[in-house]
């Protein structure tokens, strides 16, 4: 492969049987995402209205491109056999709209901070966030909308598993260019109260010290979980029989394994670069001068 444009981080657009360790494209789409947000935040922080229609103008321009590359390559959402997928599934303007709704909710917790430092103020914001905290009624239909969404993204395409012949064309294309966003909005809309200051069994689940160390380990643990199921895969020298129980089985495993390794890379690689980062490279923290007593 070209190591220059996995230097450059553009390896999303190079061609799939040159790829060196083919999932890095993933970090490429990040990367592409992530040159929109200083766009966005210096528009944000001149005009507030502009940088919400910059916003919503680059949505609506990821969606129509990523339709019309739908239409054009005749996706279809569950095979990944066509050669022709890596142009709707690992370009960054198909995969930009979930990012951009993460964008839009960083603005939102940015103007609820402000209003809550200022003690609250009369921004459309706020005002959602009094309705939110104060109603149970709202809360549980931000929950049953949510979870709605989740499951319509996730099992939505259940039809076309059993039998790829049942989404038309139209169908395989609503779906694919939709579903993500469905998804990222149903997990918004679930934790939505807890964005704004709920406390709940979902703000306990997701803010608990459980979490802690896989957190700190997760991009190392992404990194190396495709060797995992490869090393498995070109060990096996017989047939899988997909059951229930070898999937829960599989699933456990990998995940164990990918952790566990994650977790040695992260301790030899990732964590002696931030050190040498944090000495070399980061400004030295002034000593704080002892008050004097009187």
């Amino acid at each position: 492969g070209s190591w220059w444009l996995s230097m450059l981080f553009l390896n999303n657009y190079q061609i799939l049987d040159k790829f060196c360790a083919g999932w890095t494209w993933y970090l490429s789409v990040d990367m592409q995402c992530f040159l929109v947000i200083p766009i966005l935040a210096v528009l944000y922080k001149a005009n507030r209205i502009v940088a919400y229609v910059a916003l919503a103008l680059t949505y609506c321009g990821c969606l129509a491109s990523f339709f019309w590359v739908g239409y054009h390559y005749k996706m279809n959402t569950f095979s990944l056999a066509d050669p022709s997928y890596t142009e709707w599934y690992m370009r960054a303007y198909t995969r930009a709209p979930t990012y951009l709704i993460g964008v839009f909710m960083g603005f939102v917790y940015l103007e609820y901070y402000n209003a809550r430092i200022k003690g609250g103020d009369d921004s459309l914001v706020w005002r959602v966030t009094k309705i939110v905290r104060r109603s149970r009624i709202t809360r549980f239909c931000l929950y049953a909308v949510g979870i709605t969404f989740i499951c319509l993204a996730i099992f939505g395409d259940y039809p076309n598993i059993k039998n790829p012949k049942d989404f038309s064309r139209n169908e395989n294309v609503f779906f694919g260019v939709l579903s993500r966003s469905t998804f990222v909005v149903g997990f918004t809309l679930l934790f939505l109260p807890n964005l704004f200051g709920v406390t709940n069994f979902f703000s306990d689940l997701i803010g608990g010290r459980l979490w802690t160390i896989p957190a700190r380990v997760v991009y190392a643990t992404y990194l190396v979980h495709p060797m995992m199921l490869d090393l498995y895969v070109f060990s096996t020298q017989t047939y899988v029989a997909y059951t229930s129980t070898w999937v829960l089985y599989a699933v456990g495993a990998f995940v164990t394994m990918a952790f566990a390794t994650g977790c040695i890379f992260s301790l030899a690689v990732e964590v002696p670069f931030m050190n040498m980062e944090k000495t070399f490279l980061l400004p030295a923290k002034k000593p704080q001068k002892e008050s004097s007593k009187n």
